[in-house]
């Protein structure tokens, strides 16, 4: 069979549909050689190029807000973050701590990931972000990536516009989503012509691109998957669900099953 790439869009907490995914996937043995992520897409990214889906699946069930963000000040309603009830405290924060400080979320990568073994895998691992320094993408492969750096890269990519930005080399980068929700052309530019896009319905912009001779398989919900920020387990455990159901109807619609 062919080797496919997968794309991994933005969305927030909703990207526990692509877990969802790529347990289709792992199923149906489909050939993944390569995988490229914006935001959440970028974690889940990682978590496919390490090849552990159980590790991915216990991370996922084991997040809570806490995990992600410091916050000084508990939040009326914890487990959701964009929830209402907690948009005065939230706002109030951002502006008061000029953004959010995802040093929680740097310490769940490191728990769950390995550089070590993200640059030994022989599934290639792409991410975008965006430099709040040069006002442009920047979307970058594991091999171009210094050693040190990579965490940094995929922080970066995660790093929501509420969240502080991440400095790498003196440059200060946010959300690659803001630019590209579904960044499919840095799988095309490295020559992949059959292509799985998995979308969560993140709030950036997915832009067009030239599918000409392309072979594209896409996955995404048809109904709401919940709030961009919502931890709550029960949520997390319906969106891998979905995300299983919908990737298995899409692989038979195009007889890979």
């Amino acid at each position: 069979m062919t080797d496919y790439g997968l794309v991994l869009a933005g969305g927030g907490t909703r990207g526990a549909y692509q877990i969802g995914v790529w347990k289709a996937l792992n199923q149906c043995n489909i050939p993944i050689t390569a995988v490229v992520g914006v935001s959440i897409g970028a974690i889940n990214g990682a978590f496919f190029c390490q090849g552990d889906w159980s590790l991915a699946y216990q991370a996922w069930h084991e997040v809570t807000v806490t995990d992600l963000v410091d916050l000084p000040e508990p939040l009326p309603v914890p487990e959701n973050i964009f929830d209402r009830h907690n948009l005065p405290t939230l706002t109030r924060l951002v502006i008061q701590e000029r953004g959010l400080d995802t040093t929680p979320f740097r310490r769940q990568m490191e728990r769950y990931l390995s550089e070590e073994s993200l640059r030994r895998s022989p599934i290639d691992l792409g991410v975008l972000t965006y430099s709040l320094t040069d006002f442009k993408p920047v979307s970058v492969f594991r091999d171009a990536v210094s050693q040190g750096h990579l965490f940094d890269y995929i922080l970066a990519s995660a790093s929501l516009p509420l969240f502080k930005a991440v400095r790498i080399d003196g440059k200060r980068f946010v959300d690659g989503g803001i630019y590209n929700n579904r960044p499919t052309e840095m799988l095309i530019a490295r020559g992949y012509q059959r292509i799985i896009e998995v979308e969560v319905g993140g709030i950036g912009i997915a832009r067009s691109y030239d599918a000409t001779g392309l072979k594209i398989l896409s996955v995404k919900p048809e109904k709401p998957i919940g709030g961009i920020l919502d931890t709550r387990h029960e949520m997390i455990d319906a969106n891998i669900r979905q995300g299983y159901a919908d990737a298995q109807a899409v692989l038979q619609l195009h007889g890979l099953i």
